[in-house]
């Protein structure tokens, strides 16, 4: 009886590990799990939780609000008169009068610069803020987002968004000092992608030991053991001498 149990939980265990789809894990601003029929990772992004897009969506607007109060120092009343034009105020300033205000002031930004506008709009690349609802991602794309984010995704980001202050704009330098601020909140949330992209990727992955010749040897490997828990149990068994 124990030997029969053994070897039934031992075929269990080796088909679960051969076969199964790994189970998701709450990472909470992603959810990743393994599509096995399509071969594709399908990323889930929770709602209200911080993701690379409203990562930045919240750096634009307080580097925009940062920018803003330095201007009122020079031109008080002015961040509020921006802020009604952005609002939609209907007796709000003109954009050309507003446009002067900021030279004036000494700005050298664009009034579009400095309403509201979207993470794509704010100098960041458009592949670091797409984030949609439910993404998907073949093995290969799976592969090259795994790389990219593998050891200090906010490296890259912070060099390109100082490339970008190099240019002179105030705001610009403002986006790139709080991002520095906040490199660590950013690589947080590259890592819950990456890691549970690893797991999807090793899932959807054929296993060298079941392709080809090698699915034989692990077959062999059972059945050998199921031989040999055979034998165990009949030697267990009481031996039954004839009748003479």
């Amino acid at each position: 009886m124990h030997a029969r149990f053994h070897f039934r939980l031992l075929t269990v265990a080796l088909t679960c590990c051969a076969w199964s789809w790994c189970a998701p894990t709450d990472a909470g601003a992603v959810t990743v799990t393994a599509d096995t029929e399509q071969q594709v990772c399908v990323a889930n992004f929770a709602d209200g939780q911080p993701t690379t897009d409203s990562f930045f969506s919240q750096l634009q607007a307080d580097a925009i609000d940062r920018r803003l109060a330095e201007l009122d120092q020079a031109d008080p009343g002015l961040a509020a008169a921006i802020r009604a034009y952005d609002a939609g105020d209907p007796t709000a300033a003109s954009p050309g009068e507003l446009q002067q205000r900021i030279g004036v002031a000494g700005g050298r930004e664009g009034l579009g610069q400095l309403i509201t506008t979207s993470a794509a709009d704010a100098g960041v690349p458009t592949d670091r803020t797409a984030t949609p609802e439910v993404q998907r991602f073949t093995i290969a794309e799976a592969d090259n987002t795994i790389a990219v984010t593998a050891v200090d995704p906010a490296a890259d980001v912070l060099g390109e968004l100082q490339a970008v202050a190099a240019n002179g704009f105030r705001l610009d330098e403002i986006k790139a000092a709080l991002f520095a601020e906040r490199q660590e909140a950013f690589n947080a949330i590259q890592t819950q992608l990456h890691d549970q992209l690893v797991d999807c990727v090793e899932t959807l992955r054929p296993r060298p030991w079941l392709s080809g010749p090698k699915i034989l040897i692990t077959i062999a490997m059972v059945g050998a053991v199921a031989v040999a828990l055979l034998a165990i149990r009949n030697a267990r068994r009481p031996v039954r001498h004839a009748k003479r």
